[in-house]
């Protein structure tokens, strides 16, 4: 969300939704999930060229540009919305609602192109992320390029929530909570972090959407709205609990 990813592949997914024409398919990948991939690969693309420096991407730049980046899709979205038909609004509003609701492993097959070099690069520097968390003094005196690998990362992460997002919608909190429940219990180790938030993630998103399927069965409920509904209180919480913390 902080970096555009959601709203830029919302954006996609909706200009393919309006507009049938562009309803093809190429190979594994359908066209609402290549259009919301490709939204959300240049919403990546303009905000690295924006936030890169010299000296290595600036994170202020960063967040801002992703913030920016984030409300104009908003705006384009709500433009798009006041022209379009009922229909085209009932099939948008349930893609981003988010659910997980996919029968067969044809979708999953799609993710790989994308999402298995996000997660060999992420791993690949996971050791050079614990030095950096320290400081960049210290990731420097023990060789690491800060530069490279914050650049690697910043694609790494990218890739690997374009390509979710644009399968399953943007389910929200997910990616916020659990990587910070797993700190909590196994430490800051990226090497052990990383994992731990994949599979934790992943059980949270099933746990979710079982519930989804069974509070007012035999109608479901889209799990994005389950996991807003859990996840923004328990986020608030984990911010004043740190912040206490550190009085």
């Amino acid at each position: 969300f902080t970096l555009g990813i959601s709203g830029s592949s919302s954006l996609g997914a909706f200009i393919t939704i309006l507009y049938p024409c562009l309803w093809l398919r190429w190979g594994p990948f359908s066209s609402v999930q290549l259009f919301a991939a490709l939204g959300a690969g240049t919403s990546l693309l303009l905000i690295y060229t924006l936030s890169n420096r010299p000296e290595g991407v600036d994170i202020y730049t960063l967040l801002l540009a992703g913030v920016t980046i984030s409300i104009i899709c908003s705006g384009a979205i709500l433009l798009l919305t006041y022209f379009s038909d009922p229909h085209s609004l009932v099939i948008f509003q349930h893609w981003m609602m988010g659910g997980i609701d996919i029968i067969g492993y044809q979708s999953l097959f799609s993710l790989a192109p994308l999402l298995l070099p996000a997660i060999v690069v992420l791993f690949y520097h996971s050791k050079e992320l614990n030095h950096i968390a320290l400081n960049d003094e210290m990731a420097m005196g023990h060789g690491v390029d800060i530069k490279t690998v914050r650049r690697n990362v910043f694609i790494g992460g990218g890739l690997a929530a374009a390509s979710v997002v644009s399968i399953v919608g943007p389910i929200g909190f997910v990616g916020l909570i659990i990587p910070h429940a797993v700190r909590r219990i196994s430490g800051l180790d990226q090497r052990t972090v990383l994992p731990c938030s994949f599979f934790l993630g992943g059980a949270s998103l099933a746990l979710c959407d079982a519930a989804a399927r069974t509070i007012i069965a035999p109608t479901e409920l889209p799990v994005g709205i389950i996991t807003a509904v859990i996840g923004g209180p328990l986020f608030i919480r984990l911010l004043v609990s740190r912040r206490l913390h550190k009085l």
